[in-house]
């Protein structure tokens, strides 16, 4: 079977490290949230809670069945109430949880799962582009129950410490992502962009073609043609649903791809501009570095020093 795009974002993305936890609170209570280095994902699986962070203005209120994506590097709180104090997840607990977080006092309760990951953020790069650093939606029954499912084998997991239980949960973690991304997928609040554009059923054949022959001198006209309309119809039609114009787009994914195969390090630049659909590294590196503000060359050489 072909791989539509966020097929192959995510065969790179190799998400490791995950760790799982679970939080049984009681109002009033307020827990705060730096994500350092990883990207957490987030369950209000019972109860309700305000959302807070530096993307948000007013506090936003979650219901149960809410789930949650946020990328490394966000500050965030939730609390059960707009003005509770705050405690530090880290100082809650340290990973791994083998039982059930409890803080707070002896109000309301409300239950939070979430895990937290490690992956690789080059890969990443166009798909945590088009969702943002914080974004949320309410669960379908169909999806919450999917996910339910997966939590209480995660917690099952956690709690037996039997063994190949950390390989099981980080598959689990796998799961309970990607499961995740198709409820984001059909928020309606996410716009135009490249979830929308893989969802929506006119473009959809239109990137997979395209990115299974990323090095096919693609033009407008020919994209078009694949579901039968004009240049003008399909170029507004591509860029209502993915946010960019259809070379626009085009270009910015063979220069990702091209950037996967620097940092692999095993091809010339020469090699890849082929591969990406470029005649020959000098057309390669003018795109590269009108996107890049570098070429191909020094940007390997930054991948390597680590810089």
């Amino acid at each position: 079977m072909a791989m539509n795009p966020l097929d192959e974002i995510l065969d790179g993305m190799r998400l490791q490290h995950a760790l799982y936890a679970c939080f049984q609170l009681r109002a009033p209570w307020g827990v705060s949230f730096d994500t350092g280095e990883y990207a957490r994902l987030l369950i209000v699986s019972k109860g309700a809670c305000y959302l807070k962070g530096e993307q948000r203005a007013d506090p936003v209120l979650l219901e149960a069945d809410t789930c949650m994506l946020i990328q490394p590097g966000v500050q965030f709180s939730l609390c059960d109430g707009k003005e509770n104090s705050l405690v530090s997840c880290d100082t809650l607990a340290r990973y791994p949880y083998a039982e059930p977080i409890i803080h707070g006092g002896d109000g309301v309760s409300t239950e939070i799962v979430t895990a937290r990951f490690a992956f690789n953020k080059l890969a990443a790069e166009p798909l945590f582009n088009a969702l943002g650093p914080m974004v949320h939606t309410r669960l379908k029954t169909e999806d919450a129950h999917a996910i339910k499912n997966i939590l209480d084998v995660l917690q099952t997991e956690v709690q037996s410490r039997d063994y190949g239980t950390q390989l099981i949960n980080a598959r689990l973690v796998d799961v309970m992502f990607i499961k995740v991304l198709r409820a984001l997928s059909r928020c309606a609040s996410l716009g135009a962009g490249l979830l929308a554009g893989i969802r929506d059923p006119r473009m959809a054949p239109v990137l997979q073609t395209v990115h299974q022959q990323i090095a096919h001198p693609w033009s407008v006209e020919e994209m078009g043609a694949l579901i039968g309309l004009s240049r003008s119809t399909f170029s507004a039609l591509f860029k209502a649903a993915v946010g960019q114009a259809p070379l626009a787009y085009l270009t910015a994914w063979r220069i990702y791809k091209a950037k996967l195969l620097l940092a692999a390090g095993s091809q010339t630049i020469g090699q890849i501009a082929v591969q990406v659909g470029y005649d020959n590294e000098s057309s390669l590196s003018r795109a590269f570095s009108r996107l890049e503000g570098v070429s191909p060359g020094v940007w390997r050489q930054r991948q390597r020093a680590g810089t």
